[in-house]
């Protein structure tokens, strides 16, 4: 697993704006530096955005993704939950004392501003893809249906009684659906 910057014990450069391009770049160090040369990504959230977004940048390196309430642009998410990020994000700078809530700030500016794809951009990848995402996600349905249509190998997964959080939520169907996807069944 791969631990992107500023989540987990990875540091970031303040004086760069946190981007998925950057994250992506990182993906493909990594990658090149452990000499892999095709992968599966299974991504969560940003991390489906970051998968996604190697299939397109990368797709000599990506044989399969599977996505799990990913979106392509901040619009994609529902507007009730992007007000509350929006608010979340004031609230958190205003008490911003000694640096305290830089991570969160910069991880709310990296969903609030990008990514900034269009559907149309979808159209170049090129490898199998499992959209997923559960009835009550935080990310708009029809935004999760478009991408996967928009994707010419594109499978679709709507999660009957979950959330964002399907993965923590339905693990064993979850589970199911992308190994089932991954080995080709």
């Amino acid at each position: 697993m791969v631990d992107c910057r500023e989540r987990g014990k990875s540091t970031y450069d303040k004086t760069k704006e946190l981007t998925f391009d950057i994250q992506v770049e990182d993906l493909k160090q990594f990658l090149d530096q452990q000499n892999i040369k095709k992968v599966k990504i299974l991504g969560w959230s940003d991390g489906g955005i970051l998968a996604i977004l190697m299939a397109l940048k990368h797709p000599d390196l990506v044989d399969k993704i599977a996505c799990s309430g990913a979106n392509i642009f901040p619009k994609g998410i529902k507007d009730e939950d992007l007000k509350d990020m929006k608010e979340t994000l004031a609230k958190l700078i205003r008490e911003n004392k000694n640096g305290k809530n830089d991570v969160y700030i910069d991880l709310y500016n990296l969903d609030l501003k990008h990514p900034n794809l269009k559907y149309e951009d979808l159209k170049a990848i090129q490898c199998p893809s499992l959209i997923v995402a559960g009835d009550k996600d935080e990310i708009k349905t029809e935004h999760t249906v478009k991408i996967a249509e928009s994707i010419p190998k594109g499978q679709l997964a709507i999660i009957p009684n979950s959330t964002h959080y399907v993965p923590e939520e339905k693990p064993e169907l979850f589970n199911s659906l992308v190994l089932d996807f991954f080995d080709g069944k």
